[in-house]
């Protein structure tokens, strides 16, 4: 704290992560305030494959005949719909915080590669929950 450098914690899993930020990093939090007297300023940053692209969501949700070759079953076509609702209400738009078992076949239609889209050219850059996530972190670039 003192030569105001930043520590990076980086884990191999998403629960391990979890785990981290919200157990074990508060006790820290809470440490730094009784007796350094500052704040420890954490955020997270999952890799970009964890968080929800809107576009590609909006993209595939207007798009019968790619639903249709995608969902096996009901279930998996009621899942396009609760996402959509949870994308409206979620803070950090990644797949942990959706909090429901998405089959990996699924979920790689809708992360996020920034890359992708230039940022001046996708409709939901300014709401981008990759982006928003990086601006929080400082631009810490992840994998």
């Amino acid at each position: 704290m003192q030569n105001k450098k930043r520590v990076v914690v980086s884990t191999q899993t998403i629960n391990l992560q979890q785990q981290i930020f919200s157990k074990d990093m508060q006790i820290v939090e809470r440490v730094l305030r009784q007796y350094v007297k500052e704040e420890a300023g954490l955020f997270r940053i999952d890799r970009k494959g964890n968080y929800l692209c809107k576009k590609k969501l909006q993209e595939l949700f207007r798009d019968q005949e790619r639903q249709e070759s995608l969902f096996e079953d009901d279930e998996d076509r009621r899942l396009i719909l609760q996402l959509e609702e949870w994308s409206g209400r979620c803070q950090e738009g990644t797949i942990g915080e959706f909090g429901e078992f998405i089959r990996s076949e699924l979920w790689r239609n809708w992360p996020a590669i920034p890359t992708a889209v230039p940022e001046d050219k996708c409709a939901y850059y300014s709401d981008c929950f990759y982006y928003r996530g990086a601006a929080a972190g400082g631009a810490v670039q992840t994998s």
